[in-house]
């Protein structure tokens, strides 16, 4: 998909940390923790992105929602590089994206009722808007996820985990937005209720033509939500594709492994195989990131990093054997 069609555009995002200073007079390390990123995202389309903790998937989110600044690389919403606009526009866009955290009770403020937190983005969205416009906004968006209207005056703690994450959808909605990012909005909740809220994210979709980015470490979860997905190692895409071929048939030891770890009833008490890390190791410079655990590793993958390039018609893969 071509830049100029898709609502978010990620191109060679970068992004590096500073680390406290070893010794005295040392030099202060850098942890890369995004290298190299680029993808596209197709309006009223669900993203997904999954890896391992410390695979850089919450650092995408924030760039994405131009919490942080890139250290190379461009982020374009609707064709605009958002770290090219000054504050006050960039203020003005965040209406069109908003963030849906893991935690529910760690985004809602606990001494404020709902409707109050469900309305406060529209005080930089639509600063104007009448109290009665206010209300009544509130009331459509606790009805659009299935609360009742007296939970308005409820406070958080009143409240159930399932129906806490719902107030933060509804927040999130307030504002029209065309973009979500939720960033494993499912995973502090319990299975029966993670359920729950997935098909409420879906519904929502068809009814507000909204775009997700989901970010999970869960694949049941992604493959349940999302039409395109990609897989994240050491801060790389190192697999991508439509969600359904890629989790059936991956490409990428490391996509394969993932795959491998999920249980399957189905294959319980068969001799299935699976695909069985190594201990890893750190890679060496110029190689693969992955080789260092990689199960069909040669003396290429460690001395040639593997591009991320085609490997079908709307696939794409970071291994020389792919």
């Amino acid at each position: 998909m071509s830049a100029a069609a898709s609502l978010v555009a990620a191109e060679g995002l970068t992004r590096d940390y500073r680390l406290p200073r070893v010794g005295v007079l040392g030099a202060r390390p850098r942890l890369r923790a995004l290298d190299g990123v680029s993808f596209a995202m197709s309006p009223g389309r669900s993203f997904g992105v999954v890896g391992e903790s410390g695979s850089g998937k919450s650092t995408l989110a924030r760039l994405v929602m131009a919490l942080e600044r890139p250290s190379g690389g461009t982020v374009r919403f609707n064709g605009e590089d958002l770290f090219a606009l000054s504050p006050d526009a960039l203020r003005a866009r965040r209406r069109f994206f908003q963030m849906v955290f893991q935690d529910p009770n760690g985004s809602l403020d606990p001494r404020r009722r709902i409707e109050w937190i469900v309305a406060e983005p529209l005080d930089v969205a639509e600063p104007d808007l009448p109290q009665a416009d206010r209300r009544a906004r509130v009331a459509d968006m606790l009805a659009a996820v299935g609360l009742p209207e007296d939970a308005a005056q409820r406070f958080p703690h009143e409240l159930s985990g399932g129906q806490r994450q719902r107030i933060a959808l509804a927040r999130a909605l307030v504002t029209a937005p065309a973009l979500i990012v939720a960033d494993e909005p499912v995973s502090a909740l319990d299975v029966s209720v993670q359920a729950q809220v997935l098909n409420l994210m879906m519904q929502l979709q068809e009814t507000r033509a909204v775009t997700y980015l989901f970010i999970s470490h869960n694949l049941a979860v992604v493959e349940h939500v999302a039409d395109e997905v990609a897989v994240m190692y050491r801060g790389r895409i190192v697999e991508q594709g439509p969600a359904v071929e890629l989790l059936a048939r991956p490409a990428h030891p490391y996509t394969q492994a993932l795959v491998d770890a999920v249980p399957d009833l189905a294959a319980a008490g068969t001799r299935r195989r699976r695909t069985v890390l190594r201990d890893g190791g750190e890679p060496v410079p110029g190689g693969c990131p992955f080789a260092p655990r990689c199960p069909r590793a040669e003396a290429r993958c460690r001395s040639e990093d593997p591009a991320l390039r085609a490997i079908a018609p709307g696939r794409r893969a970071a291994c020389h054997f792919a």
